[in-house]
């Protein structure tokens, strides 16, 4: 909730509040790039195949591939983690 001129509003909604959180989690470059246009390289192109509909990314997967590296110890769950998540991150 937020006052602006005595009125109270609210702020927050479950897609901004994810949003929020994937944006706490992944470096800042890289999720710019998941979320534009640019996915042609490895492993973007891979996480842009499984977190895509049509040529939308659905928050909802992206934020559920992301708690799938800390699942699963694979090397292709460890390569994933150690290329996007920010390594300053506390989540």
């Amino acid at each position: 909730m937020q006052q602006y001129r005595g009125r109270w509003f609210t702020t927050s909604a479950s897609m901004i509040s994810q949003l929020t959180l994937l944006a706490l989690r992944f470096k800042s470059d890289e999720l710019a790039i998941l979320l534009g246009k640019d996915q042609n390289q490895e492993p973007y192109r891979s996480l842009t195949s499984k977190i895509r509909v049509g040529s939308r990314v659905d928050l909802n997967k992206l934020s559920a591939e992301f708690d799938g590296w800390y699942v699963d110890s694979s090397a292709y769950n460890k390569q994933m983690k150690a290329f996007f998540k920010d390594p300053n991150s506390l989540l």
